[in-house]
């Protein structure tokens, strides 16, 4: 591949971003629930625990615990399940396979929608930050490009999952039972909503996947911990195995 030909995959990536993103902002159902489920959820949990401390958390408001779990939370709906909710709907619709019929390269495209549910991804951590900082004193991590690193990581595996779960759901129809009947379970006994004790059977359960790994991870940086390497490793692995699924099984064609 030459200089000029990199210089032109780069630019169609960047316009098929600004496409999705405009398709995003333009979607006032799918900027609410992305942006405001973990507004809201924050500002519930934290009202009715206000008085309580974590004792994981090295001691310090529950508030705090919960705003690096709606960091991941909001991460994980950005990019698993937006992702694959609009991909089964471009799919079955037909819209993904006109698209092979033009000169858009798939790659480019699946790199622009990729991109694109990651800079969705940022906008809600800032969102979820400036709540908790503002309104109930929650201090910024003391690195916020560790935390950028860890939140765009588990952004980039995420979407990786979502593609590889549109190959598993049939139609439309099925997307959000889908999506939700296999994330919501795993967020729960992953600590994302509440505390869960460490070596018990729902963590050592919860240890099996990546949401706890992403939740975990982004606690040790909101704490002053060193960088989580394994953690964020086992998130990545997720993230090759869900790649690895997409190549082999995903359609451009609806049923």
């Amino acid at each position: 591949m030459t200089a000029r030909d990199a210089a032109r995959g780069a630019r169609l990536v960047l316009h098929q971003l600004e496409y999705e993103q405009r398709t995003f902002w333009r979607t006032p159902q799918a900027v609410f629930f992305t942006f405001a489920l973990p507004v809201l959820m924050l500002v519930v949990f934290a009202t009715l625990n206000s008085g309580y401390k974590v004792s994981v958390f090295q001691g310090r408001r529950f508030v705090e615990y919960f705003v690096a779990g709606m960091l991941a939370f909001g991460s994980i709906s950005a990019t698993y399940g937006n992702l694959a909710a609009r991909l089964v709907f471009r799919r079955e619709s037909g819209q993904l396979k006109r698209l092979r019929a033009t000169p858009l390269p798939a790659s480019t495209y699946l790199a622009g929608i990729i991109a694109s549910s990651v800079t969705v991804s940022v906008a809600v951590s800032a969102v979820v930050l400036t709540v908790g900082r503002v309104f109930y004193d929650v201090s910024l991590p003391a690195s916020l490009l560790r935390l950028i690193a860890v939140l765009i990581v588990g952004s980039g595996a995420f979407c990786a999952l979502g593609l590889a779960l549109t190959t598993f759901i049939p139609n439309t129809d099925a997307a959000d039972a889908t999506v939700f009947g296999t994330l919501l379970p795993v967020l729960f006994i992953s600590g994302v909503f509440q505390v869960v004790p460490t070596g018990s059977l729902m963590d050592r359960i919860a240890a099996l996947f990546p949401v706890r790994h992403l939740v975990r991870a982004t606690l040790d940086v909101y704490a002053g911990e060193p960088f989580p390497w394994l953690r964020l490793l086992a998130v990545v692995a997720w993230g090759a195995f869900g790649a690895l699924i997409a190549i082999r099984r995903f359609r451009w064609s609806p049923r």
